[in-house]
């Protein structure tokens, strides 16, 4: 059991979490080796990699958050009104708590929490300081592109 453990870290640690070329299979027969038999490998090995990529996407979501934060010489606009980046980091956070089972992938976060005010339909903007106005949607969307 402590080298299904291992394995188990080692795939959270390497390659963006991207699975290495038959290592799905290599679980499974470890699964199988602790005396478990083929189907309960199998959902455990599905169960462990659903794990791992909704914590892929937690880890990307926050990420973006992060960038947000630490943006300098820049506002964003939500209804009209202007807030600092640390103001914006923490009322994406906060929307995305509240919209949590509605989130699926990053994109479905750009979608449901960064794009449009549910109170009143208006976009919401990232102001740099050169004064140029950026959609908060397509400036995130950005920020996911290599």
């Amino acid at each position: 059991m402590k080298n299904l453990i291992g394995l188990m870290v080692h795939l959270r640690r390497m390659r963006n979490g991207q699975m290495p070329e038959g290592f799905k299979k290599r679980l499974k027969r470890m699964f199988v080796g602790h005396g478990m038999n083929r189907s309960i490998s199998r959902i455990a090995c599905r169960d462990f990699f659903s794990f791992t990529r909704t914590e892929e996407r937690k880890d990307k979501i926050e990420g973006l958050i992060r960038n947000v934060a630490n943006l300098m010489g820049v506002q964003f606009i939500r209804n009209g009104s202007a807030y600092d980046a640390a103001d914006a980091a923490k009322f994406l956070r906060g929307e995305w708590q509240s919209k949590e089972k509605e989130i699926h992938t990053v994109e479905d976060f750009i979608e449901k929490v960064a794009t449009i005010s549910s109170t009143t339909g208006k976009p919401y903007w990232v102001r740099f300081s050169d004064g140029r106005e950026v959609k908060c949607a397509d400036y995130l969307k950005g920020v996911l592109k290599p």
